[in-house]
């Protein structure tokens, strides 16, 4: 979208000499001349004139008079500051902080240096919680040779 920004200034009101130039009329269409180039000089484009009127005071009781005023209008175009979107997003993904695969997906030695439960999934796991004295009286065997506790404090224990 194009925007622009406007001049208004008087328009010359006396004709300049210059030479080569003859009359009043020629004189004046050439101090318009230079109105305009100066202005083109710039970067301003003439538009149009416009004559307006305005009240100026008049006298020392500041009665106002209507007067009517000629002036030139100038426009050129201004540089609109819009964000281009590509180069906001870019900046914005630039903020965020890398990621890597190791940051999102655990490593395997993750995995394995956790220490787990052991399951056995042997045919033990679904007896009855009695299981294991009911195995002792029919093999015949102590806890403790099961457990492997066969101290000599526990022997003497037992036979007392």
């Amino acid at each position: 979208m194009q925007e622009f920004e406007y001049k208004v200034i008087p328009a010359p009101r006396e004709p300049k000499k210059a030479k080569g130039v003859k009359g009043v009329p020629g004189r004046f269409a050439h101090a318009l001349t230079l109105a305009m180039n100066d202005l083109a000089a710039q970067g301003w484009e003439y538009m149009k004139s416009e004559t307006l009127p305005m009240d100026m005071p008049k006298g020392l009781l500041g009665n106002k008079v209507e007067m009517f005023q000629t002036v030139m209008i100038f426009r050129r175009e201004v540089e609109v500051m819009q964000p281009d979107i590509e180069e906001s997003m870019s900046a914005a993904v630039a903020a965020i902080p890398a990621m890597t695969a190791a940051d999102v997906v655990p490593s395997q030695d993750d995995f394995t240096n956790q220490s787990l439960p052991e399951i056995d999934l042997g045919a033990e796991t679904t007896a009855a919680p009695n299981a294991e004295a009911s195995s002792d009286a029919e093999t015949g065997t102590d806890s403790d040779e099961k457990t492997g506790d066969n101290t000599e404090a526990n022997r003497s224990e037992k036979t007392d």
